[in-house]
């Protein structure tokens, strides 16, 4: 079976940072402009994972959607500005959606939790999000994974997924 790894926010990444996750427009089919106070040169993370609403949204850099764009077709994608309330910065991220799959199931030993295959997924299949259980997670191919570290994405954290023994 392939390696694959849940894909988080590390939130230290967004410290100080302040965007507004709750914003309902993350849940619009249109593209916006979220102004937050940040420097020109001062990294926003390359992945950005929220909620609002009930329903879990993931913004991507225009950095990491040129990776992702070789591996996989979204089913959405949405342009959000990120631009500094004194026009000093603009960052261009993207609203996307990815297929669901339902391979997998979570447990909880001690105080963590574990994802692990209830069954292998399809050869091939290199990002997608989770369906079917508590919280929606991105889950991303051993190979993809290596990609974006290669390329040093900000603001990443990755947890393995079990195999079931």
């Amino acid at each position: 079976m392939n390696n694959y790894f849940v894909m988080t926010l590390d939130n230290r990444a967004l410290k100080d940072k302040k965007i507004q996750l709750e914003d309902r427009r993350f849940l619009k089919e249109e593209p916006f402009v979220s102004y937050l106070n940040f420097d020109k040169g001062e990294k926003l993370p390359d992945f950005i994972q929220g909620k609002c609403e009930n329903q879990t949204f993931f913004c991507i850099s225009q950095a990491m959607k040129d990776i992702f764009d070789a591996y996989v077709s979204f089913q959405k994608e949405i342009p959000v500005f990120f631009t500094d309330s004194q026009f000093r910065n603009q960052n261009v991220y993207w609203i996307i959606d990815l297929i669901e799959k339902d391979c997998l199931i979570q447990d909880f030993y001690a105080d963590r939790f574990h994802l692990t295959f209830r069954y292998s997924p399809e050869d091939g299949q290199y990002l997608w999000k989770t369906k079917n259980i508590r919280t929606v997670y991105v889950i991303v191919s051993l190979e993809l994974a290596e990609n974006l570290l290669r390329r040093q994405m900000y603001g990443l954290c990755f947890s393995p997924v079990l195999n079931r023994t």
